[in-house]
């Protein structure tokens, strides 16, 4: 049998058993329903728009609790309650609150007034401008639903009348305190609604219907001709069905049941479809089966040529839309597949990219591990076993704790606090323990990763094993010591010696004689300089120098080291220029430690400053702290090397060029000192211009340290 003969067969006998049994269905049933149906349509409708308007009874009374849950509002009745009316808070959510209300009365279209309102009943924010600082009390339609809000449920009103004749529903919810353990209420958020919305949610079309308040005014009606007796009294009028709401009575009469135009169309519809049958198998076969063959023959053809579908076949007729349609589909496949191709070529690109990363990662020499937030390891790369000792699956799912802890409790929670609280990353340098119980020193480095919100997703952290580094450091540190100690003795000898040759205690020296050993005498002196400094460095690096505070004179003390300058000092004839605060009081200060300071900022300042600049000298108070400050005209510091200005042996390149002289310690060991102390040290510098330096103390004074070694 062919497609076309077979397509007919099928749909005709659908057909035909929906519609004969439709049509039996309908000629003995409808008729003993119609009644029943009647009355329930009218309920059913009814029901429908009962439930609409209670529906849209229960979002408006949402629109108020959302108000009244709101930060806003809460904010600014909390900050009435406890007398706060003047307080920036209470500003800023006054004029949040009128912008919100203005806003939320523009947007919902549904509401006469809005206003939020004190526990006092005074009206404090209204979209009715005449309302604004009044008392709740002057609308008495109002001061109802208001105390029922404070009752702490949310409240509406059945419909009423107000004094000026419209017809309203009130609406209110109370405002909490939610920072207070027992949420006290603290206001109400009330609301006028307008009764010209109830229209909108009634689907009674094509129906007589009409809607009543309690005196039996007309609200809403769909005929010009009153409805007799009153809506408080159930009067059952032939025809019409009588429904009871929230203040206002429904009443409708169904005019036009569906049921019989459906029973007269599907009749009538039935029997013309028996007619046009014949004429159904003609259309189908014509303008359906026959292009449907045609269709799967050209597919068929172009299938055995091998080439893209449909293309070189000419259609006929008016499947012609539908092969040219195919045919754009398919060149659209085409392009996406050559999208997906070139997507999966980016894709294993990529993939190259990460595996990279992954075997960089994984055979790093520093231990790489990655926890989520609670800190709990859920990655570790190969170098986790070399510098803890333990093995990936031993760590995997524990903490960090499982070789640390090794610090004290406000390192861990200072540690904490950076990574968690303020989401920076974490340096620093601490003791660790391998799975042996053998400690070691380690640096380590701890990155919070955030998301798109700024919320914490993981942390990263890497750890490098630097015992071996700082082993050599000490020795490095401890040859210097020693070095230096074994050259002091010499050099003191050399100097004591070149002093009594020069007074001549050993007899007249020739012209000859003298410059020699005035060369020597000078250079010994560089060297004696040098060999303090490098002393001075060991023992910071060993962090051995005590700090021995007690109660000194700055101002006398910096005065006796500008006494003590070179000659050179003054044959460049610098202004000094000293600024001391008369009323400055005895500070708690380490005296050696305190010259040592003076003495390097100083000699730089005069070194570097050319014949005719100005050296300022300020000591006095910055609020809570104390303050030196010295500033200079000198030559200054290049930008781009002033970050290394305290590190050792660091000189820029213009003082090398303008001094050989110098040792590139002193700036090191001042830093040291002053941060030893308890204080902090800065700078601002431009090249050609001069450098200006701060250094602040806790005016308490700096903190003792206990050590073995004193700084000369």
């Amino acid at each position: 049998m062919k497609l076309s003969h077979k397509l007919f067969l099928t749909i005709g006998a659908v057909v035909l058993f929906a519609l004969t049994a439709g049509f039996l269905f309908l000629f003995f049933l409808v008729g003993s329903l119609m009644d029943g149906w009647v009355s329930g349509y009218e309920t059913r409708i009814a029901g429908n728009s009962m439930q609409s308007i209670d529906r849209y009874f229960n979002e408006r009374q949402i629109d108020i609790e959302d108000l009244a849950q709101s930060k806003t509002f809460e904010t600014l009745l909390t900050e009435l309650v406890y007398g706060n009316k003047d307080s920036e808070a209470y500003s800023r959510a006054y004029n949040l609150g009128r912008e919100k209300i203005k806003e939320f009365h523009t947007l919902s279209g549904q509401w006469e007034s809005l206003s939020v309102i004190s526990k006092a009943g005074d009206i404090l924010i209204s979209n009715d401008q005449e309302r604004a600082d009044k008392n709740i009390s002057e609308y008495p339609d109002e001061l109802y639903a208001f105390k029922e809000g404070l009752k702490g449920k949310p409240f509406y009103s059945d419909l009423i009348t107000t004094d000026n004749g419209k017809d309203m529903m009130i609406f209110s919810a109370p405002v909490k305190n939610k920072f207070a353990a027992d949420n006290p209420i603290v206001g109400a958020v009330v609301g006028r609604l307008n009764t010209r919305n109830f229209k909108e949610y009634l689907d009674l079309s094509p129906n007589h219907y009409k809607i009543l308040r309690k005196d039996g005014k007309i609200l809403f009606s769909s005929t010009k001709t009153p409805f007799s007796g009153k809506a408080d009294i159930e009067i059952k009028e032939a025809g019409y069905g009588f429904f009871k709401g929230n203040g206002w009575t429904l009443q409708i009469h169904a005019t036009n049941h569906p049921g019989f135009p459906v029973f007269m169309a599907s009749s009538f519809f039935a029997l013309i479809f028996l007619a046009i049958l014949p004429l159904i198998y003609l259309a189908i076969r014509r303008f359906h089966t026959v292009p449907i063959i045609k269709l799967v023959s050209y597919a068929n053809d172009a299938a055995k040529k091998k080439g893209t579908i449909l293309e070189g076949i000419k259609p006929e007729g008016e499947m012609a839309g539908l092969i040219e349609a195919i045919k754009e589909l398919s060149r659209e496949i085409k392009e996406e597949a050559q999208v997906i191709t070139a997507d999966k070529d980016e894709m294993k690109r990529s993939r190259l990219e990460i595996d990279k990363f992954r075997i960089a990662v994984e055979n790093s020499s520093d231990h790489i591990f990655i926890t989520d937030k609670s800190g709990i390891i859920v990655y570790a790369n190969n170098a986790v076993e070399a510098i803890t000792g333990y093995k990936k699956e031993e760590i995997i799912g524990s903490t960090p704790a499982k070789w640390g802890r090794q610090m004290n409790k406000a390192y861990y929670e200072k540690m904490w606090d950076v990574i968690k609280n303020k989401k920076q990353a974490f340096f620093d340098d601490l003791i660790n323990i391998k799975k042996s119980g053998e400690k070691y020193e380690a640096r380590i480095k701890i990155f919070p990763i955030l998301d798109e919100n700024g919320k914490i997703l993981y942390f990263i952290g890497i750890e490098r094993n630097i015992s071996e580094v700082k082993d050599i450091d000490k020795a490095k540190n401890d040859f210097v010591s020693l070095a230096s100690h074994q050259l002091c003795t010499p050099l003191s000898a050399i100097n004591w010696y070149a002093e009594m040759l020069l007074a001549g205690d050993a007899g007249k020296l020739t012209d000859d004689q003298q410059s020699y050993l005035e060369q020597i005498y000078h250079s010994n002196k560089r060297m004696v300089i040098l060999v303090n400094a490098l002393l001075n460095v060991s023992r910071i690096d060993l962090g051995s120098f005590s700090i021995e505070p007690e109660n000194i004179d700055l101002k006398a003390l910096a005065d006796s080291v500008l006494s003590d300058m070179p000659p050179s000092f003054k044959k460049k004839k610098l202004n000094i220029v000293k600024e001391y605060d008369k009323n400055l009081a005895p500070f708690y200060a380490d005296p050696t430690l305190v010259r040592i300071i003076f003495q390097n900022i100083l000699t730089n300042a005069i070194k570097y400053t050319p014949e005719g600049g100005t050296i300022k000298l300020t000591i006095g108070k910055l609020g809570d702290e104390l303050l030196i400050k010295l500033s200079d005209t000198g030559c200054g510091m290049p930008k781009e090397q002033q970050s290394k200005i305290f590190t050792k042996l660091f000189r820029a390149d213009n003082v090398r060029r303008l001094e050989t002289d110098g040792t590139g310690l002193g700036l090191y060991i001042v830093k040291a000192i002053v941060e030893g102390g308890g204080g902090k040290i800065w700078f601002e510098s431009e090249e050609k211009k001069g450098t200006t330096f701060y250094i602040t103390f806790p005016i308490t004074g700096m903190a003792r340290k206990i050590g073995t070694k004193r700084l000369s």
